[in-house]
């Protein structure tokens, strides 16, 4: 049988053991789903999951069966360290016999021509046989690897958008999205790094060793990550296997309760345990209250406790004394709109400076272009402050 006739039936068997159950299951869940008397609002979700899963594997099985990467050495059965005239011989012998015209199509004849230079051929087992037949204005071996590189990476760029259709919000897998990309980005990063710097090291002549072909085998493993990895982040795909079943042993398997629902509801905390908890805050802090009232009354009665308490007055106004004093706080005060001198003490301080200010009481006073209330601007933000907290203070009839 033909290989290629055999691709096509293998790929043709896949497609139809999957497709039909799969669809069959979708369109099961999602009439269930919404017949039933409480309908589940992501069913809609579900069902482009499963559907893009779905699309996604078929590409995939199509990718790796059918458009498998080409070796023309392979498939024509010469060697790697064959010349050119053996090449040409060949091809131009197989294109007699499959369409009896003898015609070479002119990507194979420019194929044939560049892989005349063993650097060619170097060329060709790192970046595959598409970027050296088919892009003709390469030359260098940056445009190849530009060439061949932009649909690896643009095939990253699909598989994390499907990634994250499958993990969206209300999927109960939003929490394997980090690590799925970051599993994208390590591979995309490595195939990159040994498509550039691999060593590639061509056999001697008339030598049976093989060739590593960095393109047809990196290929083929970044097409089994891409069909593996959905399928372990939906744990599995419920498309043929059991809703129940977990690929791994070490982690067990959801025992949902609701079957439209994989993922169990958390578990809300006990209310009676938060009233219990805040009886005993209100506690506490009533009888920290009281000990406070009593505490502050018995500092009064008690002759050497009243003499260190007001010792202790006395350091804190001298201090405040210093830093109300200094010039540098005062201007730093004023930039910020929050003078603590009063009319009074400016002038007084303009009085000693020698300043000639206007007469009259309606003026206003102005320093460093801030104008001075009659108290201070600090002194009036407290006073607002302590009328708010007086008029929010209600009392309690227990102290």
């Amino acid at each position: 049988m033909d290989s290629g006739l055999a691709s096509t039936s293998i790929f043709t068997a896949f497609f139809v053991i999957i497709t039909i159950p799969s669809l069959r299951y979708i369109y099961n869940q999602y009439t269930n789903s919404n017949s039933s008397s409480k309908p589940d609002p992501n069913r809609f979700l579900r069902a482009l999951i499963n559907l893009s899963l779905l699309f996604h594997t078929i590409w995939i099985l199509k990718s790796l069966v059918l458009r498998s990467p080409v070796n023309i050495f392979k498939e024509l059965g010469v060697e790697w360290t064959a010349p050119v005239d053996v090449l040409k011989a060949v091809v131009m012998q197989k294109a007699s016999s499959e369409d009896g015209g003898g015609e070479v199509p002119d990507y194979l004849n420019l194929l044939v021509k560049r892989l005349g230079s063993f650097e060619m051929r170097n060329l060709y087992i790192r970046f595959g046989h598409d970027a050296i037949a088919s892009c003709e204005h390469c030359s260098k071996f940056e445009d190849y690897a530009l060439f061949a590189l932009a649909p690896v990476l643009l095939s990253y760029v699909f598989e994390a958008l499907l990634i994250g259709i499958i993990t969206l919000k209300n999927s109960h897998r939003e929490s394997l999205r980090t690590h799925a990309l970051g599993v994208l980005v390590c591979a995309g990063v490595l195939e990159t790094y040994y498509r550039l710097t691999e060593s590639v090291v061509l056999p001697q002549r008339g030598s049976n060793e093989t060739v590593y072909m960095w393109h047809n085998n990196l290929t083929f493993y970044r097409h089994i990550l891409f069909l593996l990895l959905p399928l372990i982040i939906t744990s599995p795909l419920p498309l043929l296997l059991p809703p129940r079943f977990s690929p791994f042993p070490f982690i067990p398997s959801p025992t949902p309760t609701n079957p439209n629902h994989m993922v169990p509801a958390p578990s809300l905390p006990d209310p009676s345990l938060s009233i219990q908890t805040t009886l005993n805050a209100l506690n506490a802090t009533m009888t920290r209250l009281h000990l406070l009232k009593y505490t502050h009354a018995a500092l009064m009665r008690v002759p050497e406790l009243r003499t260190q308490a007001g010792e202790w007055w006395e350091k804190e106004k001298r201090e405040g004394d210093w830093i109300r004093g200094d010039e540098e706080v005062r201007r730093v005060a004023r930039g910020v709109g929050l003078p603590y001198e009063n009319k009074e003490e400016v002038n007084e301080m303009l009085d000693e400076e020698g300043v000639v200010r206007p007469q009259g009481d309606g003026q206003k006073v102005v320093v460093d272009g801030v104008e001075i209330p009659e108290e201070g601007g600090l002194r009036t933000s407290a006073r607002q402050a302590v009328g708010t907290l007086k008029m929010a203070y209600v009392p309690s009839q227990y102290w």
